[in-house]
């Protein structure tokens, strides 16, 4: 499928060399994932600043640190399966059944020969190099009352992982308190089989009737600012990113109209998501 996309647009800002590096090591990354999909037959989208950044820059966003990417559900089960034997070292395909002492519900993929510490992940002992995200679309349900008992599991679980984990960037001293106790009540649980059974749930609603939309459920986002037609899916375009090319959805300007407003190709200039990173050669 081909489009005519928009006019680029410039912006008088030079990242930094730390960031150009970081970059850089995530634009490998991104093309390793894409050779690895290619061979399996797998859809996968540049997704949220990295879609944007390639309608409105043919690139990162030039004040960007991070890449996100969107499987759907059927292909990112099958990354699940051929993940770990396909990235070899130094890459790293990190999920919580790859990487046991891992705590975020969406795969990464991470270069083992750096290090990117965020604030509140220095105590973890999981393999923290580089990484770029890569996120799962599953099918909604159309039963209203059915698809918030679904939002509600994955919000639970999503909350005991974090509290789990993550007691102590609490920044009240009696939030911590409740926050430590909480961890210490959960520290039996097992995680890797509890985002087992979620995970599971959602899989059924593939034999489900649906409304023909999807959703990525676990997000630290609202959901239901994260709902799109099925259709938005439908075809792939491949278009410049930096010195690679990428795929995007036929639906990408529904998507950023949503994510970011009508007026997506005005630049901003907002701190990045993970600006606050500590890289280490």
């Amino acid at each position: 499928m081909k489009i005519e996309l928009p006019t680029p647009i410039s912006v008088d800002f030079v990242p930094d060399e730390k960031l150009r590096e970081v970059q850089k090591v995530e634009c490998d990354m991104l093309h390793q994932l894409l050779k690895v999909c290619k061979k399996h037959s797998l859809r996968v989208w540049v997704n949220s600043g990295t879609l944007l950044g390639a309608i409105r820059h043919r690139g990162f966003i030039p004040w960007d640190d991070d890449i996100d990417v969107v499987m759907l559900r059927e292909d990112y089960d099958k990354l699940l399966e051929i993940g770990p034997k396909e990235f070899t070292d130094p890459y790293f395909f990190q999920t919580v059944y790859t990487d046991k002492d891992y705590s975020f519900p969406h795969a990464q993929i991470r270069r083992s020969d750096t290090t990117a510490v965020l604030p509140n992940t220095k105590r973890q002992k999981f393999n923290q190099g580089i990484f770029i995200d890569i996120f799962v679309y599953d099918a909604v349900l159309e039963d209203a009352e059915a698809f918030a008992k679904q939002c509600k599991k994955v919000s639970h679980m999503q909350t005991l992982m974090y509290w789990r984990f993550y007691w102590y960037t609490a920044r009240k001293w009696y939030t911590r308190i409740a926050a430590y106790l909480y961890h210490l009540s959960v520290s039996f649980v097992n995680h890797q089989k509890w985002y087992q059974k979620i995970e599971d749930d959602l899989r059924q609603n593939l034999k489900m009737p649906y409304s023909h939309v999807a959703a990525v459920m676990f997000s630290n986002k609202n959901i239901k600012e994260r709902i799109f037609p099925l259709s938005d899916f439908k075809e792939t375009i491949w278009v410049p990113f930096e010195d690679i090319e990428v795929p995007i959805q036929n639906g990408y300007d529904n998507m950023l109209r949503k994510m970011y407003g009508d007026d997506y190709m005005t630049p901003k200039h907002i701190p990045p998501m993970h600006g606050t990173d500590i890289f280490f050669d």
